[in-house]
């Protein structure tokens, strides 16, 4: 992926300040956990647990109220700086009340990491597209757990060489530094943004109430933290048991953390970019609850330290690294206005509202049944991963509803990018005779132009009128030539004749065949219907330009019956290509499963033209017919050979490929549009040919994520060249003119560089 020099520069801020930031939240946990438990019993920890969890809730009312008015990346340095400050204060009173600092340095280490990760967060999902943020995440994810390998070596060393004392400013250093990297992720543009106050934002309420998304990700978040609070009850009630000693237990946490940074570095590494990009981000986020059903299992069956080392420990593993690099990728698609409105809330909220409830109810479970109480809190950590299990199934869906959300709320202010060419006059009038006219222009002598309504039912030009001018019809010069018809006479023919008459239907054929344009209109009014016996003589006229909207009309009423005969016309090889290309317009009006079929069949076609035109039908066809459905396979199978096409070509995408490369895509995403949602698929596409970064990131990745896995890598390395995916923007209209145009050099001979050369035939 080609990313930008100025998101190269801030991923490698975020990746320093993650590093640092981690290292010091997991040295923090280790001096938090011994020196909490030197000095108070386990039995105490979930009361502690309570308090921090309602200190933290208040937190984060706080900060979203700020984040709500004020960019997260504005307000997190000075978040720091107060974490910091308040480190200082708690070495400084340590000697004087050790007991008053154990519960200070819990509740703050609780609650203040959590608010600090949630905002580094928010300002990294604000930072990066969707597109980009996939790679750069995972990026500043691994730089994350390398620190926590710092921070657990920190803690292990700090423990032997100093004292929790201590490490307690080392922490207080750690923030600081992290405060100078949170300032210099800023963009400079955005360094001194501020939010408009005149603008009211919507209430975190109404936010949540149009985004049951929203409600998921919280859900998920309140649970899990339930889950993780029994686990991790029962975790430290074991490590307590075993050691003793105020020195032993430092040394434990210490080096459980030191091996979880080492441990949770390395699957960060080899798995999560993987998974992420081969399953999706759902299946990252539900390998934790995944694991904890499995671990959860082992530990009630194998009642020891090491068991809850394991299940403690793997689940801090894939926290850290799996977890945690697609949940942030949850946010990615979602508005600035509702990131901020609700991230801070649902990420520390959430998590402290579940671990309040997982507190209280390992409070009670101690308190009611004290030797079956790790058994019990195994049993809910487990209840409660299969439950969160079940709600990633919904994240999938609800990423995909928030990128096209994301798509439609940029697109609707978005101006008109300016390589749109005007289309000549000449050229739109083309275009126009795709779709029948309720009037028919025929020019008069010395100018005059006269509109012969068809609706109208006096109008009948005499088979046989010897006052029409007899001249010659010739579809390639007809442009140029003008023709005299005179006051409309019932002459010849009468309007009781029945069509069934020999000698009227004799008189059409003549007419129809004739090469004169007032008696094949003549002919053409008088049949309404068309009778099956003179379609096969018809359909060839719409080769005339002249006569195609008169033509196009007449088929439109015989296509239901005939539908088979029309089929024949257009996917026959041997039949004039100025008479094919306009079929398929006319099987928009059939919505009927043959009409799908016939299309589907000139898919197959030998030129690019038709089969364009085939997909275009078939996409307005689908979108004005909702209980027909297109085979998923045709339509892959079809843009497969046009994508192969431009390989055959160009098969490393070189300079010159760009106009075959965006006709192909023109066609696959005029076919993509027959079974996906059509409205923003052509959001995402305009998106691409955008100035804004985050638009076409957030284009890309909505494409990545609902394309076939046949096609996906083949159109994504198109569109991955900026002058094909600009050229993809053109429109099927526009494509189709090029394509009507004779060629003015000998191109490779592949069927979508140029129109077939029409045939003799009809």
């Amino acid at each position: 992926m080609n990313t930008p020099r100025s998101l190269q520069t801030a991923a490698l801020f975020g990746i320093l300040t993650a590093g640092l930031m981690i290292a010091q939240q997991l040295a923090g946990k280790a001096i938090r956990d011994a020196y909490f438990l030197a000095h108070f019993e386990p039995s105490f920890l979930p009361t502690v647990v309570m308090i921090a969890s309602v200190i933290s809730l208040g937190t984060v009312f706080g900060t979203t109220h700020i984040y709500r008015r004020w960019a997260p990346n504005r307000i997190l340095p000075s978040i720091f700086l107060a974490s910091a400050s308040w480190y200082v204060a708690e070495w400084y009173l340590s000697g004087e009340n050790p007991r008053l600092v154990a519960i200070s340095v819990y509740i703050h280490t609780t609650s203040f990491g959590a608010v600090l990760v949630s905002g580094f967060w928010s300002t990294i999902n604000e930072r990066f597209d969707p597109h980009h943020a996939r790679v750069i995440v995972n990026r500043i994810a691994g730089g994350a757990t390398a620190g926590g390998m710092l921070g657990g070596f920190a803690a292990w060393q700090g423990a032997a060489l100093a004292g929790p004392k201590e490490m307690i400013l080392v922490l207080a250093s750690a923030h600081l530094f992290c405060a100078l990297g949170a300032y210099l992720l800023r963009p400079s543009s955005q360094a001194k943004q501020k939010s408009n106050r005149s603008d009211s934002p919507p209430s975190v309420a109404t936010i949540m109430e149009e985004t049951p998304y929203l409600w998921h990700i919280a859900v998920l978040v309140a649970i899990s933290a339930l889950g993780a609070a029994a686990f991790d009850y029962v975790f430290k009630d074991r490590a307590a048991a075993t050691l003793t000693s105020s020195q032993d237990l430092v040394e434990f946490f210490a080096l459980f953390y030191l091996s979880l940074g080492v441990l949770t570095f390395f699957f960060q590494n080899l798995f999560s970019a993987r998974v992420i990009n081969k399953l999706g981000i759902s299946a990252s986020v539900a390998s934790m609850p995944l694991t904890t059903i499995l671990l959860g299992t082992t530990a009630i069956v194998w009642d020891s330290l090491w068991s809850a080392i394991l299940l403690r420990g793997g689940i801090a593993i894939l926290e850290s690294s799996l977890y945690r690099s697609g949940y942030e990728l949850l946010y990615t698609p979602l508005t600035p206005v509702k990131k901020r409105s609700t991230k801070a809330l649902i990420d520390v909220g959430g998590d402290k509202l579940g671990a309040a409830t997982g507190s209280a109810l390992a409070m009670v479970i101690i308190a009611s049944v004290p030797l079956l109480a790790n058994q019990i809190l195994l049993i809910l950590a487990i209840i409660c991963g299969i439950l969160a299990l079940f709600i990633t199934r919904m994240l999938h869906r609800g990423y995909i509803r928030s990128l096209e959300e994301n798509l439609q709320t940029g697109s609707s202010a978005e101006v008109y990018r300016s390589h749109h060419r005007t289309i000549p006059s000449h050229q739109a009038t083309e275009l126009r005779i795709l779709e029948p006219t309720p009037t028919y222009t025929i020019n008069i002598a010395q100018g005059i132009t006269h509109q012969l309504p068809i609706s109208d039912p006096t109008f009948f030009v005499g088979l046989n009128h010897p006052d029409i001018t007899r001249q010659k019809f010739n579809p390639r010069t007809s442009s140029s030539q003008h023709f005299v018809p005179p006051i409309p006479k019932i002459t010849g023919l009468h309007s009781d004749l029945l069509p069934s008459d020999i000698d009227t239907y004799l008189s059409a054929v003549a007419a129809l065949r004739s090469g004169e344009p007032a008696r094949i209109m003549g002919a053409l009014y008088y049949y309404q219907p068309l009778p099956p016996s003179l379609t096969p003589l018809v359909v060839p006229l719409l080769s005339w330009a002249e006569l195609r909207p008169l033509v196009v009309q007449s088929l439109q009423q015989v296509v239901i019956p005939q539908s088979g005969l029309l089929t024949d016309f257009m996917t026959s090889a041997r039949i004039n290509i100025e008479v094919r290309r306009h079929l398929p317009a006319i099987f928009t009006k059939l919505h009927t499963p043959s009409s799908v079929h016939a299309l589907t069949l000139l898919l197959q076609a030998d030129a690019f033209e038709l089969r364009l035109r085939a997909a275009k039908a078939l996409r307005n066809l689908v979108e004005d017919s909702s209980h027909l459905v297109v085979q998923e396979t045709d339509i892959l199978s079809a843009i497969h050979r046009a994508l192969t096409e431009v390989r055959l070509a160009y098969p490393t995408l070189s300079v010159g490929c760009e106009p075959l490369a965006g006709r192909a895509l023109v066609f696959s995403f005029a076919l993509l549009a027959c079974i996906l949602p059509p409205k923003p698929l052509r959001t995402a596409l305009t998106a691409l040919s955008t100035t804004s970064e985050n638009r076409r990131g957030t284009g890309r990745e909505y494409l990545e994520n609902i394309l076939h896995p046949g096609i996906k890598d083949e159109i994504m390395d198109f569109l991955s060249i900026p002058s094909i995916a600009l050229k993809a923007t053109d429109s099927e209209s526009q494509v189709l003119i090029e394509l009507s145009q004779p060629p003015s050099h000998s191109p490779p001979r592949l069927s979508m560089l140029t129109p077939i050369p029409p045939s003799n035939d009809l």
